[in-house]
């Protein structure tokens, strides 16, 4: 009978170290996961911060007026998102499941929209056509609009001694070519902020008209000059092809539309992958908050996800 009892305290001590090993282990097992999970969260947490950067940096590039500063940030949105592709690495090692699989492809699908508009982002800042274009305009091509015009005044100085009627003929000549200039330096700029080629088209046959109405003045009848303003149309006609060469240049960057695509990308297409991608975190990143919480004992506080 004695004999009994102590198997039988002997079997429940047994029994009871049994339960005792396995409740630590599935409290251990339980902490694991809990660390796992708060691990995951935080990696999420930290990916949304990489995004939001790398969607900053993105604008900041597009909206830079120095090739260096566009270069700067185009570079900071690339590294932004290949630190995103490191930390989403580190959370395909610690997903459970077909839900938490899901969300990650979720995730990978809306990522790859949004490095698609970074790659075509910093491409384009990095072009920068639109605001080289606009350089050109306001700085070589109103030189020489300054400097044509100039000699045209003087053109005008050495006609003080021909008859009235010549005179005021060749004074509608030089107005004409001198407002020609003003009406190209109009049109450039305008090119400049066009987006559609049809227009751009029409402004390019509208330089074109200008600069043979230059021409024209030129090689009036009406001129019939002397050696000194032989020598100053010489002077003109050279600068002039320079002026051609340079409104040639700019109206070829202006037709790559680097910055005004970009402007379009960073207003559209970059603020709804942006979006989306976020919205997919967001949703993993709940989900995980709310198994932490409910591993956690009752009343320890509520996660940033939890209604209260």
């Amino acid at each position: 009978m004695r004999l009994r009892k102590v198997y039988a305290t002997l079997l429940a001590l047994i029994a009871f170290a049994a339960l005792s090993a396995l409740l630590s282990i599935w409290i251990n097992s339980q902490n694991e996961r809990l660390k796992s999970l708060q691990d995951l969260a935080a990696t999420l947490h930290k990916m949304r911060f990489l995004l939001a950067s790398s969607s900053e940096a993105l604008g900041n590039a597009v909206l830079s007026k120095s090739d260096a500063n566009a270069e700067k940030f185009g570079r900071d949105a690339l590294r932004k998102v290949e630190e995103f592709k490191e930390a989403r690495q580190q959370v395909e090692k610690s997903v459970q499941g077909a839900t938490e699989l899901k969300l990650l492809q979720e995730i990978d699908i809306a990522f790859a929209k949004f490095e698609k508009v970074c790659d075509s982002l910093a491409k384009s800042s990095k072009e920068n056509s639109n605001r080289k274009a606009y350089s050109l305009a306001v700085g070589p091509s109103l030189d020489l609009v300054n400097k044509i015009d100039g000699e045209f005044a003087q053109l005008l100085q050495t006609k003080g001694d021909v008859p009235d009627e010549s005179q005021h003929l060749w004074g509608i000549e030089v107005y004409e070519a001198r407002l020609a200039l003003l009406r190209i330096q109009s049109i450039l700029v305008r090119h400049i902020f066009e987006a559609t080629d049809g227009v751009m088209d029409m402004l390019e046959s509208e330089l074109r008209s200008e600069l043979d109405r230059i021409k024209s003045s030129l090689s009036s009848a009406h001129l019939a000059p002397n050696n000194d303003e032989d020598q100053k149309i010489a002077e003109i006609n050279s600068q002039l092809k320079e002026f051609e060469k340079i409104i040639a240049e700019i109206t070829i960057l202006s037709r790559q539309n680097s910055n005004i695509n970009a402007e379009e990308i960073v207003m559209n297409a970059r603020l709804e992958a942006t979006l989306d991608c976020e919205e997919k975190l967001n949703a993993f990143e709940k989900m995980l908050h709310e198994q932490i919480e409910s591993m956690l004992p009752k009343g320890r506080g509520k996660g940033r996800f939890s209604s209260r």
